[in-house]
């Protein structure tokens, strides 16, 4: 049974190919099910099928099978359209081939991984109906034969692109650290969310010593111990950092994941807009999850009134969620991420990279909070150094 591992930390796999090519073949292959149609016909796969999976010796991974590319029928353009959605947001891709000649849209596939900066495999598929070039990577996904071959150089691909801790030259075996958690209320009940769960397990695998606490007992464990760092939610960051010491090192969840999974650079000169946005701008705010809303909610209640507050300006707020996350970016002045949690590091990157493009700001939950309540984040940037 596949281990339940979050989305988010769970590399993507993309199966890329011309209609017939056996993409779908591979990918049940690949896992031991038939979790894809299988058919002569050009085109049975339509969306993108995806299946999670666990690889040993590397960990959770997703493999996400696409529509072929060529397919004329009336659809095709559609299904190709969706099949690029997925490739842009994958951390490795299989080009999968039928044949060892090189077609065009074999050619066109790989100039468009390329294009994309995206590692990749090629894949010779139906090894049994032709001689794949030596020392290529063969299989034939109907017996099985060169699955096993397949699913090393998986591994050893995605092994030489392991993703960066979040922690990362922050902690040493045996600091201190303080966890400041308020109880979100849009936490399922009994658990924490997400982020802090992520954080609280690296720290037990760098063996350090961990503090949980609620904000109403920080003045109590800062006189109970000295910490090397402190890591608070953002909701609670203006109140955290008027008890702690000015010496003190301080960051967040948000700031932590946006230094980890984004592109730190960009969100700190989208978080730098905010105070030059004027009346009527619109803003979008995207979650990657979607779960029932509350009054206190973080991104449809707690950040519009923030920015409004601090700029002092009305403005317009759009919200996407899951998925979700609009083509075109131009309606909008800024926009306000999470901390992607459930998103992996390719998935966020790709986003910003689409808002880049467009020249809209992008910034992240917690810096933007930061910004609103302090007015200067300065103090939870230099604590990352």
């Amino acid at each position: 049974m596949v281990e339940k591992t979050q989305r988010g930390l769970r590399k993507r796999i993309c199966l890329l190919g011309p209609v017939n090519a056996g993409k779908s073949s591979l990918m049940n292959a690949l896992i031991g099910e038939n979790v894809s149609i299988v058919s002569e016909n050009p085109g049975t796969t339509t969306d993108s099928q995806t299946r999670a999976f666990e690889i040993l010796g590397l960990g959770p991974v997703v493999f996400c099978d696409t529509a072929g590319f060529g397919d004329q029928t009336l659809l095709g353009k559609e299904r190709e359209e969706a099949a690029l959605k997925t490739l842009r947001e994958s951390d490795l891709v299989l080009l999968v081939r039928a044949s060892s000649e090189l077609s065009e849209t074999d050619k066109y596939l790989y100039d468009l991984v390329c294009s994309l900066n995206l590692p990749y495999l090629v894949v010779y598929n139906k090894k049994d109906c032709y001689t794949p070039p030596l020392g290529s990577i063969s299989t034939n996904a109907l017996t099985g034969e060169g699955v096993r071959l397949v699913l090393q150089e998986i591994k050893k691909a995605l092994s030489q692109s392991g993703s960066e801790p979040v922690l990362n030259g922050l902690v040493s075996e045996g600091d201190h650290v303080l966890l400041v958690t308020p109880i979100d209320s849009s936490a399922p009940a009994g658990r924490i969310i997400l982020p802090q769960v992520q954080v609280l397990r690296e720290l037990l695998d760098k063996r350090a010593v961990s503090t949980v606490i609620q904000p109403e007992q920080l003045a109590l464990a800062l006189k109970q111990n000295e910490y090397d760092l402190v890591i608070t939610d953002s909701k609670v960051v203006k109140e955290v950092l008027s008890v702690v010491s000015p010496h003190q090192k301080v960051s967040t969840f948000s700031v932590l994941f946006a230094r980890t999974k984004g592109n730190f650079d960009t969100f700190l000169k989208g978080c730098a807009v905010i105070d030059s946005l004027k009346d009527g701008d619109r803003i979008l705010i995207s979650e990657a999850c979607v779960h029932t809303t509350h009054e206190d909610d973080i991104a449809k209640t707690v950040i519009p009134k923030l920015l409004e507050k601090r700029t002092g300006k009305k403005l317009s707020f759009s919200f996407t969620g899951g998925g979700k996350f609009p083509e075109d970016l131009s309606p909008y002045a800024l926009i306000v991420h999470c901390g992607s949690c459930m998103l992996t590091r390719r998935q966020l990157l790709n986003r910003i990279e689409r808002a880049e493009s467009q020249q809209v700001p992008i910034t992240n939950y917690g810096l933007c909070i930061t910004k609103c309540q302090m007015g200067n984040i300065q103090r939870l940037i230099s604590s990352l150094s």
